[in-house]
């Protein structure tokens, strides 16, 4: 009995042996999933981030802007140009980012320009190196030659992003390392009338004067009259013309609905009120 005692003490210990060794490898498991998950939102950022170089040089301007949460918590934002779509930026705590220099944008790690071996800055443009990094030991290593040979660059610390300002006319990304990205937005698509309500004597008529903002050539205006009312548009240039409303022969109340929209999604409703007596 004895004997059989000693056994069942000995697996007892194997048994919690392996349990504390396999919480240990479950432990050790989220670290390395976390690092995985970091070094893909690394590559992701200098990704997004070269996109979002491209669409500065080509004048693109943002049209909307939004963080993104996982858990209650920030972790990124996205924005979408009118021309180069949507990227998301990642609030990683490998500092990649990039500086303007005389013009040109580079990448940047830890505050400090990313260099090749002849130590020239690497442009963040198309065309140029796009570099690789990935997180060995919580440290940052980069290839600039597709992933044949790595350099520890620094260690990871704070948040690439350490502020955003979203403004009227610009949404601007505060690095950590100081440096900023400063993105145009898309001016709102509006319309300006001189007026909004129209009286005149039956059978008459009158014009109100509009202005077009945030548009181009592209806009189209259409107008709408019920009730026996007519309307019709005069463009005189591509942002500004004049909407002419002309009266039944009878007393009326009624509106005249005014559409404008610019073949991008966007569009607005406005309305003239009319009355004639």
């Amino acid at each position: 009995m004895k004997r059989i005692v000693t056994i069942l003490a000995a697996f007892a210990l194997v048994v919690s042996s392996c349990q504390k060794y396999d919480a240990e490898i479950a432990e050790l498991q989220k670290k390395i999933d976390a690092l995985t998950t970091s070094s893909s939102k690394v590559n992701d950022n200098v990704a997004a981030l070269r996109k979002i170089v491209e669409a500065i040089q080509a004048a693109d301007q943002v049209t909307s802007f939004a963080p993104v949460s996982e858990g209650g918590k920030v972790v990124g934002y996205t924005v979408t140009f009118k021309e180069a779509g949507s990227v998301t930026v990642y609030n990683s705590t490998a500092n990649v980012s990039v500086g303007v220099l005389d013009g040109k944008y580079y990448w940047m790690v830890n505050g400090a320009w990313l260099t090749d071996a002849q130590g020239n800055k690497i442009e963040a443009a198309a065309g140029s190196v796009v570099p690789q990094f990935r997180i060995t030991s919580g440290n940052i290593e980069v290839s600039i030659d597709n992933g044949a040979t790595w350099s520890n660059v620094g260690q990871i610390g704070t948040p690439v992003i350490n502020n955003v300002v979203d403004a009227e006319g610009s949404v601007t990304f505060v690095m950590a390392d100081g440096s900023s990205i400063v993105l145009p937005k898309q001016e709102a698509l509006t319309l300006t009338l001189t007026t909004t309500s129209l009286s005149m004597a039956k059978g008459g008529g009158r014009s109100v004067n509009y202005t077009i903002s945030g548009g181009g050539a592209g806009t189209q205006l259409i107008v709408y009259a019920k009730d026996g009312w007519i309307a019709s548009v005069t463009r005189t240039s591509d942002t500004k013309g004049y909407i002419d409303v002309s009266a039944p022969s009878v007393a009326s109340t009624s509106e005249v609905l005014v559409f404008l929209s610019d073949g991008n999604g966007r569009a607005g409703v406005y309305s003239i009120a009319v009355s004639c007596n």
